[in-house]
């Protein structure tokens, strides 16, 4: 259990150091800026000095050397809906799930950092014996598919890794473990007023969990529905 507690705090820090380090570096020399990023605000040209930005914010990035177009459009979606969940030996029923996501959009591509609940009941014989709660913490890259269109809503699709934790609870006995985990995720999403936009997706999220017993692959797979707001 305490190399797994490491090895999320390490892979937390590397996946938030190394989204903060793109969004100084690479954010001045898109979007029409400047090829020759200016870090006057913040930044002075070490690549190690951008780790303190804020990446999730509307002052992300290097600001006004680019005209202050250049950190891209924050916002945060919330979803919820259906959650599948499929492990070998075990019956579950169907069951929800619901999150949040804080991200960026810079032209057709989104970075995000994301939290999520999921929830099914499990029965054997024909009863009810127990149930499995999973959070995940994820960081996601997403594509807008610009040439690909829906009956008028945007195509998008994309991934994310980072880490799920799970309890089972069998008639009064719980379990937990934690352990990485990766997702896939296609949907589409449709402009609505003062820029928002309403979304529907799939998601595969799939970990690879120890518990009594041996190692049981989780995968999960969901549809769900949201709203995205700019902030």
């Amino acid at each position: 259990m305490i190399y797994k507690i490491v090895f999320s705090a390490v892979l937390t820090i590397a996946l938030t150091a190394t989204a903060a380090w793109a969004q100084c570096d690479t954010g001045c020399g898109i979007d029409g800026c400047s090829e020759v990023a200016d870090y006057s605000d913040g930044c002075d040209g070490d690549a190690g000095a951008c780790l303190g930005q804020d990446y999730f914010t509307a002052d992300a990035g290097c600001g006004g050397g680019c005209g202050g177009g250049c950190g891209g459009e924050a916002y945060t979606r919330f979803y919820g809906g259906l959650n599948f969940l499929e492990t070998s030996g075990l019956d579950f029923q169907t069951g929800w799930g619901a999150g949040l996501a804080m991200g960026r959009r810079k032209g057709n591509r989104r970075y995000e950092v994301e939290l999520s609940y999921r929830d099914n009941d499990f029965e054997a014989g024909g009863f009810d014996i127990g149930g499995v709660s999973q959070v995940s913490n994820m960081y996601n890259v997403l594509f807008d598919i610009n040439r690909l269109s829906f009956l008028g809503s945007q195509v998008y699709a994309g991934g994310g890794i980072g880490l799920t934790y799970a309890r089972a609870d069998v008639l009064g006995l719980a379990v937990s473990d934690t352990d990485f985990s990766y997702q896939v995720i296609a949907g589409l999403s449709k402009k609505l007023r003062n820029g928002a936009r309403g979304f529907a997706e799939y998601r595969y999220l799939s970990s690879e969990l120890d518990f009594p017993g041996g190692e049981f692959d989780f995968n999960n797979h969901d549809i769900f529905f949201g709203i995205e707001l700019n902030r």
